[in-house]
């Protein structure tokens, strides 16, 4: 049989019309949703699931044994209270300070987190975070500082009811109400600045992530020393002074001292204005993971790049540590976990990264109310971060040649 010359070869059909595609289903089932606004949805649910959970479950379990029946009726009898709330008939025991604190709480986690993740990529190190960088040890020392120079021994712990604490507060000024807040901050500035200013004078003008983390390290063993030393003249001095409680307070870890509107505002809007000017130049931080000399060949200003995300991260950490205390790991572990879920393109990892930053505080918070620890929530994120961190490491890391991107 002799072939037409004319005719054209048969074109292999790589897919057949007549058979209904298999992932259309799927993708109306899934409202078109990416596997990333998949991860995001979830996440979000999760910390609403866990916010509410922190408002209406709290209790100490641990130092206040109570009955099934008896906590059923305290949960029902909250649930009563916010409904009460958001419908206009006002707050009843505090419940609205409760929600304050648990969005602080939230804010707190997500803002961590999201520092954590863009230090570990702009200085290239998995170990870079707020509290590795002489952030957090800055603001330690400069609250040793204050609480020595500007407190007197006399001062000693005194005991107010709520229209005695109120009145007193309403008598200060500005700055005698938020001195110890300002301090730190001006402290942090100063730690970070001192960490980046060693590790690039070491390096020959250029950040080296080894000489970072040593620079990190020395200072906040330099930092450990004073708090040590400034807690034990304290300590020795009168122990139920004022001085001594603040600085076990900020050493340990508490959202006990954010618990109204005007602080959630304070803490607020710093935090989420910085976190959304990080989240708008992720794309400037995906370019510089190929590094300095790839990013200055797309024409990228490096030096002016790293300053703004420098104070980007300083700003919204000084905060969180000058009301909030020191609270660890978070900034570490969470990036790393986050990476695993979303990936490392950073529009796609930093706003993952502050959902389960965010999820993940208000858990270990959740747990404090439950155990009774809310005045240590650093040993806790210290524990369970070390825990996960190892976890981490031994599961995923094992066989990547510490691949960190």
């Amino acid at each position: 049989m002799k072939k037409d010359k004319g005719a054209k070869p048969k074109q292999i059909r790589l897919w057949d019309e007549s058979i209904e595609n298999p992932f259309l289903e799927e993708n109306r089932r899934r409202f078109h949703v990416s596997r990333n606004g998949r991860l995001l949805i979830g996440l979000a649910a999760v910390l609403v699931v866990l916010m509410l959970a922190a408002v209406v479950l709290r209790y100490d379990f641990l130092h206040r044994p109570v009955t099934a029946a008896r906590y059923f009726s305290m949960v029902s009898s909250r649930l009563e209270e916010l409904w009460r709330l958001f419908t206009g008939g006002g707050s009843v025991n505090a419940a609205d300070y409760s929600i304050y604190t648990v969005v602080i709480v939230a804010i707190v986690g997500a803002c961590l987190a999201v520092c954590g993740a863009v230090c570990q990529s702009v200085y290239h190190t998995p170990m870079a975070s707020p509290s590795m960088l002489g952030i957090q040890s800055g603001g330690m020392v400069a609250a040793v500082l204050f609480l020595f120079f500007c407190r007197e021994d006399a001062e000693v712990m005194e005991y107010y009811t709520y229209a005695e604490y109120s009145e007193y507060l309403s008598s200060l000024s500005f700055y005698e109400l938020y001195a110890q807040q300002i301090w730190m901050m001006a402290g942090c500035l100063l730690g970070a600045l001192m960490v980046i200013f060693i590790s690039t004078r070491a390096g020959r003008g250029k950040m080296s992530s080894v000489v970072l983390i040593i620079s990190g390290s020395l200072f906040g063993s330099f930092a450990g020393t004073i708090v040590s030393l400034g807690q034990y003249y304290f300590t020795y001095v009168d122990a139920t002074t004022s001085r001594t409680y603040a600085l076990m307070a900020i050493a340990s870890g508490t959202f006990a001292n954010t618990y109204s509107f005007t602080h959630l505002l304070m803490l607020a809007i710093p935090a989420l204005l910085c976190m959304g000017a990080l989240l708008a130049l992720s794309p400037g931080l995906n370019v510089l993971m190929f590094g300095d000399e790839e990013a200055r060949s797309m024409g990228m200003n490096v030096r002016r790049f790293r300053l703004l995300i420098f104070i980007l991260c300083v700003i919204p950490s000084a905060v969180i540590l000058s009301f909030c205390g020191q609270i660890s790991f978070v900034g570490l572990v969470i990036p790393h976990f986050a990476r695993q879920m979303a990936g490392s393109d950073h529009r796609r990892m930093l706003p993952a990264c502050a959902l389960l930053g965010a999820a993940s505080m208000v858990l270990v918070y959740t747990a404090a109310l439950c155990t009774g620890y809310t005045t240590s929530i650093n040993l806790i994120t210290s524990l369970v971060g070390g825990a996960l961190f190892l976890v981490f490491l031994l599961k995923y890391r094992r066989a990547r040649n510490a691949d960190w991107a």
